[in-house]
C-alpha cells in the first residue's frame, strides 16, 4: 500500500511501512461503538462510529453529527465503488483493478472529503489508456524535477479541481467521469516510460528518436526531452576544455553562457537544462540547412556568412541572447542574418574534395585575378557600378561552428568543419537513387 501524508499531487512517494500514515488511534468524531448504516442504491452496509472516524472529517461523519437523531444516510452513488471504500474505512488495503474504478474512486472520494483515501489515491499509480493500451504510471515518475508538472498531473489536477467546484456549488453530485485516455502512440510511450524510470532508451533510428522528441513535448517531459535530443560530449586536448556538439535547432537561449567583457574574448558556452546541473561546456552548434552561405568577396579578400529564411531566425534568436553585433534584415521577404566568421582552422570537404587548413586562402589567391569569364562560380556583384566585386557563393549544407565574443559588442563564429558545394551538378552529384 502507497500513502503520502500530503495531498498535492507533486508529493507521492512510496512507503513500505503505513504505520506513520495510519497511526493506530482513531479520532473519537462519532461513538466509537455506534452503528451506522449506509444505503448505497438497494446496498446497506454497517460500519462502525470507529469505522467513519477513521477517515474523518467526511461526509458521512458531517451528515450524522449534524443529525444525531438518525443513524442512517441514503446516498445515490454505486455501491460497486462503496464496496473499495468500505473497506478502506474498516482499515484495509485496497486494490484498484483497472481505469474506470481508479477514476470512480478518485471521485467519489473527493465528493466524500475522504482525505486519508484521497492522499492514498493520489500516490497510486495514474492509470490512463494511450493509444487504447492501459498503462499504469508510477506517480513518482511523473513528479521528478524537469518532469514535472507535466500533461498527466496537470490533466489530474483539472479533475480534482473540478471535483471540488461541484462541491462548492452544492451540486447533487460529481458530474459524469470517464477514464483517462489519449490518442498517442502506445509504443512510443512504452519507450518514454522506459526512460522515465531511469533507464537509457535505445533509439533505432532519427526518425525514431525525432518521434521520441516530440512526444515528449506534447507530454511536457522536458527533462526527457533534453537527454534524446542528440549531441556529443568531447574533451578538447589542446584546449583542455569539455565541448559540447549540438544541433543549433535544439539550443535553449536562456541556456547560453557569454564570460567575456569587452577586455577579453571568450567561446560562448553552454549548459543543456534539467541534464547538466549549469554545467557549462565549450559550444559547438552544428547547422544543417541549405540557407547557409559562405560568401568569399576575391576583390577584397574578405568573406562573411550569410543565413537566410527560418535558419536565420533560429539563429538571431541565439546570437540576440550574447551579443548586440549582427546584422538582421529582410529583404523582398526574405530574412537575413550576416556574421563576421574566420575560417584559417576549419577542414571538411568543398565538391567533394577534402579541404585542409588554409584552403580558403589558397582559393581566394587562385581566383582573385581569374580572367576566365567561363568560370560560373564567380558572380559579379553590380551594386557598385564604380568597382564591382567578384564573388564565391559556397552553400555549406552541413557546418561546425564556436561563437566567439567579446562583451556584447563584438562577435564572430569560427568554423571548425564544414561540408559544401558551389554549384549544382556537385550538389546533383550527391543525391542517391530511391
Amino acid at each position: 500500500m502507497q500513502n503520502s501524508s500530503h495531498t498535492s499531487i507533486s508529493s507521492g512517494t512510496n512507503h513500505e511501512n503505513n504505520n506513520n500514515n495510519h497511526p493506530p488511534l482513531i479520532p473519537q468524531v462519532l461513538p466509537h461503538e455506534q452503528l451506522y448504516i449506509l444505503q448505497f442504491g438497494t446496498k446497506q452496509y454497517q460500519l462502525s462510529g470507529a469505522s467513519l472516524s477513521y477517515d474523518s472529517p467526511s461526509y458521512f461523519t458531517n451528515y450524522f453529527l449534524n443529525n444525531p437523531n438518525t443513524n442512517k444516510l441514503i446516498i445515490d452513488r454505486s455501491s460497486i465503488i462503496f464496496d473499495k471504500i468500505y473497506l478502506h474505512l474498516q482499515g484495509y488495503s485496497i486494490k484498484i483493478n483497472d481505469d474506470f474504478e481508479f477514476i470512480y474512486l478518485l471521485t467519489d472520494s473527493n465528493y466524500f472529503k475522504l482525505n486519508k483515501l484521497m492522499r492514498r489515491l493520489l500516490t497510486e499509480p495514474l492509470h490512463i489508456r494511450i493509444g487504447g493500451e492501459l498503462f499504469k504510471i508510477p506517480r513518482d515518475l511523473l513528479t521528478e524535477n524537469g518532469n514535472y508538472p507535466n500533461y498527466f498531473t496537470t490533466m489530474l489536477e483539472g479533475t480534482l479541481l473540478d471535483t471540488y467546484n461541484v462541491i462548492n456549488n452544492k451540486c447533487i453530485r460529481p458530474p459524469p467521469m470517464t477514464p483517462y485516455s489519449c490518442n498517442r502512440s502506445s509504443k512510443l510511450f512504452n519507450d518514454i516510460l522506459y526512460g522515465l524510470s531511469g533507464n537509457q532508451i535505445i533509439i533505432q533510428n532519427e526518425n525514431h528518436r525525432n518521434d521520441l522528441i516530440k512526444e515528449c513535448k506534447y507530454y511536457q517531459f522536458l527533462k526527457l526531452e533534453q537527454s534524446l535530443i542528440k549531441h556529443q560530449i568531447l574533451s578538447n586536448p589542446f584546449t583542455n576544455n569539455e565541448e559540447i556538439l549540438i544541433n543549433y535547432k535544439d539550443i535553449k537561449v536562456n541556456n547560453l553562457l557569454n564570460e567575456s567583457n569587452n577586455e577579453n574574448t571568450s567561446i560562448i558556452k553552454y549548459s543543456r537544462p534539467f541534464i547538466d546541473n549549469n554545467k557549462f561546456r565549450d559550444l559547438i552548434i552544428q547547422i544543417n540547412s541549405m540557407n547557409v552561405n559562405l560568401m568569399i568577396n576575391l576583390t577584397l579578400s574578405f568573406y562573411n556568412l550569410l543565413i537566410t529564411g527560418k535558419s536565420a531566425i533560429i539563429m538571431k534568436k541565439i546570437l540576440m541572447k550574447i551579443t548586440d553585433d549582427y546584422i538582421f534584415e529582410i529583404v523582398n521577404g526574405l530574412e537575413k542574418l550576416t556574421i563576421l566568421i574566420e575560417m584559417g582552422e576549419s577542414v571538411g570537404l568543398l565538391n567533394n574534395l577534402n579541404m585542409d587548413k588554409g584552403w580558403i586562402d589558397t582559393l581566394i589567391s587562385v581566383n582573385k585575378n581569374e580572367e576566365n569569364n567561363d568560370n560560373s562560380n564567380i558572380f559579379t556583384n553590380d551594386n557598385d557600378n564604380n568597382s564591382p566585386h567578384k564573388i564565391i557563393i559556397v552553400k555549406l549544407l552541413k557546418s561546425q561552428w564556436t561563437i566567439n565574443v567579446q562583451g556584447r559588442n563584438k562577435i564572430w563564429m569560427n568554423c571548425l568543419k564544414f561540408d559544401g558545394v558551389l554549384d549544382k551538378s556537385h550538389y546533383n552529384q550527391r543525391r542517391e537513387f530511391i
